[in-house]
């Protein structure tokens, strides 16, 4: 199982830029999201975030989403958060790894409504929105 977390919320975009329905309207984006809007408008979290998840195998869709989505709002289980690596530092190291990160990516430390997970399985790709009170899958469209 491979996994991508995909982060909607890009500081340097101006509002006209962002994807129309990127935070708000999950029916409109699931019928016109394309391959080119989830490049220009998401930011693809490095490999390293979801290896230090350590996610566990065996679960549904939305177990896995909602697994991510708790580690990634504490920070003490947060790769991109400073306190996460605050108790792996040895001297020479820094505590900034995903913060460095965050900042270069205008990006943000936890997840949120709009964010997106990418599971692919036995060479099935599948996209999961996270919505106000749940996960909800989006197919590309061409």
């Amino acid at each position: 199982m491979d996994v991508v977390i995909y982060f909607g919320s890009r500081n340097n975009l101006e509002d006209q830029e962002r994807h129309p329905s990127q935070f708000h309207d999950y029916e409109e984006l699931a019928r016109d999201l394309t391959e080119n809007d989830l490049e220009q408008h998401y930011a693809a979290l490095p490999a390293w975030v979801v290896e230090e998840l350590s996610l566990p195998d065996g679960l549904s869709d939305e177990r896995l989403c909602d697994h991510i989505f708790a580690r990634m709002n504490h920070y003490e289980t947060n790769p991109l958060s400073i306190e996460f690596w605050m108790s792996r530092v040895s001297e020479g190291e820094c505590a900034r790894k995903g913060q460095d990160w965050v900042v270069e990516n205008q990006a943000h430390t936890s997840m949120s409504v709009g964010d997106m997970v990418e599971i692919t399985a036995e060479g099935e790709r599948r996209l999961m929105y996270c919505d106000s009170f749940q996960w909800r899958p989006v197919d590309l469209t061409d």
